[in-house]
């Protein structure tokens, strides 16, 4: 089972090649065909990140050839720009080495090639960055989304996995919830055409009994859960089975965003059902599974469960 916490959106103040391709040609004219970038990948970057043969050069090989073209006296040196570019990119400007991730983002073993990298540098100054927030940095806010142990895994979506939520103080007192969406992001593709469907399904786990209760939390465990179900779907553990939807996608695309079908009915689910745990369940997908990024204790791109709430209902 799958513990699904957080969401995976922010930036890092670091710079980005989150501009158009025929921006690099703006900035030559302005600071000349020598002037060195260096780019930390984002997830707005992923789609033209590669060169395509339709869409043309990338920004990975735009990038790249810009820093080929530094002559050596400039004193700016990157270790093999075109390969590590976005993943793990290491420069020396000056005396000064700059370590830029794809941590959250792009590529895999980030941690790894950091701890190596930075243990083989005798550097006085080395600089890390990369894309994603981290609370410190920035003014707003927003919590850290990688960590600084710069971790993430790995999930099937396979038969059985699950996603749990529990709901959280900032939840409306009263109101429906008129749509609910598993969102993950995938960390590898899958062919569209030899892909089955998945069957998800959204799972209420009815609450305990809450300990030494004031009134309002009894009368808000009676109505989640004392009233009549007697046709409701329940599995194993008691879990109330909202709804099963049948996931399918027209591109199971590598780096994207994944968002399921609303979870609810079209008449929604009162609010107050979702006092306890929340499960989002998958079957199907064991020939081909779509595999995507979940978060290890720093909610790296760990899945989000949105819930759109009809506080007028």
């Amino acid at each position: 089972m799958a513990s699904a916490r957080g969401r995976a959106f922010g930036r890092l103040c670091t710079t980005t090649a989150t501009t158009p391709p025929h921006s690099t040609r703006k900035s030559t004219r302005s600071f000349g065909a020598h002037f060195p970038y260096l780019a930390a990948i984002g997830n707005h970057d992923l789609v033209r990140w590669t060169s395509h043969p339709v869409l043309g050069a990338g920004y990975r090989d735009l990038l790249a050839a810009r820093l080929r073209r530094i002559p050596r006296v400039a004193d700016v040196h990157c270790d093999a720009p075109t390969r590590d570019m976005g993943e793990h990119l290491v420069c020396t400007i000056r005396g000064v080495q700059v370590h830029l991730s794809g941590v959250g983002t792009y590529g895999a073993k980030h941690a790894n090639h950091l701890a190596n990298s930075l243990s083989a540098s005798n550097h006085a100054w080395r600089v890390c960055g990369w894309h994603k927030n981290q609370r410190a940095y920035q003014p707003g806010s927003k919590p850290d989304e990688t960590g600084y142990k710069v971790k993430y895994g790995y999930l099937p979506l396979a038969d059985g996995t699950e996603f749990v939520f529990s709901a959280r103080a900032g939840l409306p007192a009263s109101g429906r919830v008129v749509a609910a969406h598993l969102q993950v992001m995938g960390a590898t593709g899958a062919n569209p055409a030899a892909a089955s469907p998945l069957l998800v399904d959204l799972r209420l786990q009815r609450p305990t009994v809450p300990a030494g209760p004031t009134l309002q939390a009894v009368r808000h465990w009676y109505r989640a859960v004392m009233r009549d179900r007697s046709g409701d779907v329940v599995d194993a553990d008691g879990a109330r089975v909202v709804a099963t939807r049948e996931w399918t996608a027209d591109e199971w695309e590598k780096h994207e965003v994944w968002v399921s079908p609303n979870l609810v009915p079209e008449t929604g689910v009162d609010v107050a059902e979702f006092a306890g745990m929340m499960r989002v369940h998958v079957a199907g997908g064991e020939d081909d599974p779509r595999w995507v990024f979940t978060g290890r204790g720093d909610k790296c791109l760990a899945p989000s469960l949105m819930l759109h709430i009809d506080t007028c209902a």
